[in-house]
């Protein structure tokens, strides 16, 4: 293989993420972006329906969030070396957005604290 055939498959390939998988990373982060302001909007309208729900357990709620993703990214990734990344996004997507959904109906500390750590 010559380095002009060597380039135009790295053109090739190139293409092909953009198509492929740029779409799917973009539509990734606009659901990661809603989730994170997810919280705060909660935390707005949940604070005058339910008083328990003060701003330390949003606090402690958001910390947990990012506590579990941390300590569940390196499974994750290892169960994806496994099944694949197209089964592992999709996985990740569907739980993401019933996690996320599931909010709607949190009425206790516990319960948020469950779904920030699911999420």
């Amino acid at each position: 293989m010559t380095i002009v055939e060597a380039r135009v498959t790295a053109k090739d390939v190139y293409r092909k993420v953009n198509r492929r998988i740029l779409p799917m990373l973009l539509i990734c982060y606009t659901f990661a972006y809603l989730d994170r302001v997810n919280i705060g909007f909660a935390k707005l309208h949940m604070q005058e329906d339910m008083p328990m729900l003060t701003d330390a357990v949003f606090g402690v709620a958001s910390g947990i969030f990012f506590l579990a993703y941390a300590t569940l990214e390196i499974p994750s990734n290892l169960l994806m070396n496994k099944i694949g990344a197209r089964r592992t996004i999709t996985r990740i997507m569907v739980l993401w957005g019933l996690a996320s959904s599931l909010t709607m109906f949190v009425t206790e500390p516990w319960q948020l604290y469950t779904l920030r750590i699911i999420l």
